[in-house]
């Protein structure tokens, strides 16, 4: 059973307006919702776990007996935690599910030096994150050029699998799905840690979407599902709700199988919770309620996601793009998206390549305009 400890509600108030950070932040790199961390500072929940009191003194940078009177002065709680604490996967789940990864991505181009060797390939990852996710795709492939380079203690954080995944993104990229379909196998067959595994399985899938072998696909989606459901680490579940999101582009002639997997996606975020989660699901809600014939909730729904799209990164605005072009097509909305698409000029071939592997009812006007 995990050590609870009493909140000092005054100190924690004190401290994280101090900090100047916003309560959202805070509760994202905790892993908890701002509801809870609210009523942490509010005295509504009294009680902190310890592990998550001691990052958050770190976070905070001040001494973990000042947030609680349960802890002795002796409690260590450096200003900055030494290398040898630096946990790899958390800082992938960072930038992942919270959201921090042009942060994060920052922060380590600037104290790469003071990055162990066997972290050098997280910080790597954390910067493809940031690069893929917004189209900056010449950049990430000199990021796999540098991590090919490396020559880590291979023993620790799945690095050499990690350098895989690397290679598998930019084949996918490249359009090379041959050899794309090979690198991804090759993490699942290297890989230890499941999210690793998970996301071998997510761009293998897409691989084999953009092949137009779709049975394949739907089995790839499943096996990578199977890692998920027993574990209850962070980084697992994130993997897990995006494997359900992609399922659902399999599944539309199938209302009740894509309806469950949006629900679970639903479950899965609301429990982590995780970065830009609502509005992808709020995009994959609009597609499912067009196909069903609802145009009224599918026009409802795409129109609040257009609303709040600048706030999602490139590649995921290009995500909700796609499902709203789909459940716009044939209903007078009076949406023009043709010049959103323009702003995504690297990626507009393979997305309509995609659209027609997964045969999408998209208009040819929306997605074909260049």
């Amino acid at each position: 059973m995990k050590n609870r400890l009493k909140i000092n509600r005054e100190a924690l108030r004190q401290e994280v307006d101090a900090a100047g950070l916003k309560k959202g932040d805070l509760a994202a790199m905790l892993s908890v919702t701002r509801e809870t961390f609210s009523r942490w500072l509010s005295g509504k929940i009294p009680y902190i776990d310890e592990d998550k009191l001691l990052l958050l003194a770190r976070v905070l940078q001040c001494q973990p007996s000042q947030l609680s009177d349960e802890l002795k002065q002796t409690v260590p709680a450096p200003l900055r935690p030494k290398h040898e604490e630096i946990s790899g996967d958390k800082v992938i789940e960072m930038a992942l599910v919270a959201g921090y990864y042009n942060e994060l991505s920052s922060l380590i181009a600037h104290s790469q030096s003071s990055v162990i060797e066997n972290l050098r390939i997280n910080s790597l990852l954390v910067d493809s994150v940031s690069r893929i996710l917004n189209l900056e795709l010449s950049q990430f492939l000199a990021i796999v050029q540098k991590s090919t380079n490396l020559e880590l203690n291979y023993e620790r954080f799945d690095t050499a699998a990690r350098k895989n995944l690397l290679e598998a993104l930019a084949s996918l990229i490249d359009d090379d799905l041959t050899l794309a379909v090979k690198r991804f196998r090759i993490v699942i067959i290297r890989a230890q840690s499941f999210w690793l595994i998970g996301l071998a399985y997510l761009g293998l899938a897409l691989s084999q979407i953009f092949q137009g072998k779709r049975s394949e696909a739907r089995e790839s989606l499943r096996q990578g599902l199977d890692l998920y459901v027993s574990s209850e680490i962070i980084l697992d579940q994130w993997v897990g709700g995006n494997l359900h999101l992609v399922s659902i582009w399999l599944s539309l002639d199938e209302p009740q199988q894509a309806m469950h997997h949006l629900n679970m996606a639903k479950e899965i975020f609301d429990e982590i919770p995780a970065a830009h989660s609502l509005v992808r699901c709020l995009s994959y809600e609009a597609i499912i309620a067009s196909y069903q014939g609802n145009s009224d909730r599918s026009l409802y729904l795409t129109r609040k996601v257009l609303s709040k799209k600048s706030d999602l990164p490139h590649i995921f605005q290009l995500e909700v793009l796609l499902n709203c072009s789909s459940s716009l097509n044939g209903l007078d909305h009076g949406i023009k998206l043709d010049q959103i698409f323009d702003d995504f000029r690297n990626l507009n071939k393979r997305m309509i390549k995609l659209a027609k592997s997964l045969k999408v009812p998209t208009s040819n006007n929306h997605l074909e305009s260049q």
